[in-house]
């Protein structure tokens, strides 16, 4: 009987494999699968917070490979803001009147801030590191990224959440010099 429960265990145990995960062939395949997208759509509930404004607010994130979108409003719309980014300049759109954000805009300059990173953000926001530039990061044991340190920011990801059948986001602290933002994603899609 003793050498028979023996034998049972072993055969067990033969049959049993420890799990190897691979954390960063899980985030290169993230990768790789948004890199093949031509455009997404963000939406969700943001804090914005710096010296001149304390800000809460709804936003819809939308890029695409030649611009990108930030919606962000009150409740009902009210007071509504679309920020706009591409290669031929950062644009303000408050009550249908345009603003180019430049460094000689002085009433943009925070704004400033932003629209130098917007194509990291577009990164950072799928819990992603810009590959344009050098960053650090810590890997959490499920393999995505809790923080991640770049181009002056600070990144801290709160938690994740299923959309569809990748991981994305649904809480981000973004915090440089000039800003803390906050973000609760509600939805993404491409």
């Amino acid at each position: 009987m003793k050498n028979y429960l023996i034998l049972c265990c072993m055969f067990i145990a033969s049959c049993m494999t420890m799990k190897s995960i691979d954390y960063n062939n899980k985030i290169l395949e993230r990768d790789t699968y948004f890199s093949s997208l031509d455009s997404w759509l963000i939406t969700g509930r943001s804090y914005i917070k710096n010296e001149e404004f304390d800000v809460q607010s709804n936003f819809v994130w939308r890029y695409a490979s030649d611009e990108t979108e930030l919606h962000l409003y009150g409740p009902f719309g009210i007071n509504a803001i679309k920020l706009s980014a591409s290669d031929k300049g950062i644009f303000i759109n408050q009550n249908n009147n345009i603003t180019s954000i430049d460094k000689n805009n002085h009433a943009s300059q925070s704004i400033l801030s932003w629209g130098k990173a917007y194509k990291s953000f577009n990164y950072w926001l799928l819990g992603l590191e810009d590959p344009n530039y050098p960053s650090k990061t810590i890997i959490s044991e499920d393999g995505t990224i809790s923080e991640l340190n770049q181009r002056f920011w600070l990144v801290s990801y709160e938690s994740y959440q299923w959309a569809g059948k990748v991981l994305i986001p649904k809480e981000i602290v973004l915090i440089n010099d000039d800003f803390e933002i906050r973000i609760r994603v509600d939805s993404w899609r491409t």
